[in-house]
């Protein structure tokens, strides 16, 4: 893979949740800013609207889900009709697809975590991923490098629709996401098959690895296979041969897979990991792999508690 889908990799992973924020919370909410966030998201052009996208999210509260899940669906109320889902009475008024709106609303629904955003974020999943075909690249070729997305970025659906799914993996469980999340695990592009199993990790139960288990022995993209490697170390954090594997990966030709897997072993937390992670920095050569590398012993180190002796804690 080219360099710059590496740099996209990263800022996918970085930007997403991987390195998390604070959990949901009920914060009080100016109302005239609210409805000013609201109007640009009606009527903003894309820059105004994902300003509105981000600062719906900052404040963290419940009243932000049903105009950032409106966002998401790009679409009217009254053009629905067959969803379940209950909207204000505002709608924005015209279609717009864009990708990059999309990915921002499923981020900031992630973000604040409340039940009220699955159904919108399952719904325009359904939506989008009949139409996504398997040679479908998350990654357009025209992006800048940068070691993070921004704004800036133009991006694709298939990049959208895997943050769909990412979000999915932030908020409570429930029957329809795990049969959302099985059905994507068989996606035919292997981008959807990744941010599926990247769901599951984030929901954490122990009982799903038995199904990325059976989803590893059928994968053959070699992405796809860290992710779900990733997310099984992830949940189980334990020394097997899963977490064997995904260190293995480290030294994977493809700096693509390289920076998925020293991404994934960040993530899991694992203590034994920092060795390898810290080998692996002092021959790798490719900038957006190290990046990854510090980033992972940096949160690896960051969760180790200091021993105190009896003495110190009285």
């Amino acid at each position: 893979m080219k360099k710059l889908s590496s740099i996209a990799l990263l800022g996918a992973l970085l930007g997403t949740g991987i390195y998390a924020a604070d959990s949901f919370r009920i914060k009080p909410v100016n109302e005239k800013i609210f409805l000013e966030q609201v109007r640009l998201l009606k009527y903003g052009n894309l820059e105004e609207k994902l300003s509105a996208i981000g600062n719906l999210e900052d404040y963290r509260s419940a009243l932000a889900v049903k105009p950032l899940a409106l966002a998401l669906k790009g679409i009217a109320v009254e053009n629905y009709p067959n969803s379940e889902y209950k909207y204000l009475t505002y709608s924005i008024p015209e279609l717009d697809d864009k990708p990059e709106i999309k990915y921002y609303a499923s981020r900031a629904l992630g973000t604040l975590a409340h039940e009220d955003a699955i159904l919108p974020l399952i719904e325009e999943y359904n939506r989008q991923e009949k139409n996504i075909k398997e040679e479908d690249s998350p990654f357009l070729k025209e992006n800048e490098p940068s070691p993070l997305v921004t704004k800036k970025h133009r991006m694709s659906m298939v990049f959208a629709v895997g943050e769909m799914l990412r979000s999915l993996g932030e908020l409570p469980p429930r029957k329809d996401t795990y049969e959302t999340l099985k059905t994507a695990l068989s996606h035919k592009n292997y981008y959807v098959r990744s941010s599926a199993a990247e769901a599951y990790m984030k929901l954490g139960r122990a009982v799903n690895v038995k199904t990325l288990e059976e989803a590893l022995e059928k994968e053959q993209h070699p992405y796809a296979k860290a992710s779900i490697l990733s997310s099984i170390v992830g949940i189980l954090k334990t020394e097997d041969k899963h977490f064997m594997a995904l260190i293995k990966l480290l030294n994977d030709k493809d700096p693509v897979i390289r920076t998925r897997a020293a991404v994934g072993l960040g993530e899991a937390g694992i203590r034994t990991a920092e060795t390898p992670l810290r080998q692996t920095l002092l021959v790798e050569d490719y900038s957006v792999v190290r990046e990854a590398l510090k980033l992972s012993i940096l949160k690896i180190t960051s969760l180790v508690l200091p021993e105190f002796t009896a003495d110190q804690m009285k």
